[in-house]
């Protein structure tokens, strides 16, 4: 015998719905997932003509300014410590 709650709940399940849209605006309401459209070939050529491109181009240089600056931020931390030490250590 099963309790009087879950036959209650067994009738006021919510519906599930699997509802994807292609509009992410409309996509942002509870209950809905955004997939995009397939790009078609044309598309993907003309994304990688123009913004593709350009990043590409830019990668490398992004990738050793960003490790530069990292290892910058280290030496200099550890240079912190150092002085630190030399001012207060015993």
């Amino acid at each position: 015998m099963t309790p009087v709650w879950n036959d209650y709940m067994e009738d006021r399940k919510q519906l599930e719905i699997d509802f994807t849209s292609p509009d992410q605006k409309v996509a942002s309401e509870l209950g809905i997932r955004w997939t995009p459209d397939e790009a078609t070939p044309e598309q993907i050529k003309e994304w990688h003509e123009t913004e593709g491109k350009w990043w590409g181009d830019r990668s490398l240089t992004i990738v050793i300014i960003a490790s530069i600056l990292q290892f910058s931020t280290l030496a200099f931390m550890l240079l912190s410590f150092l002085v630190i030490d030399i001012n207060i250590g015993s």
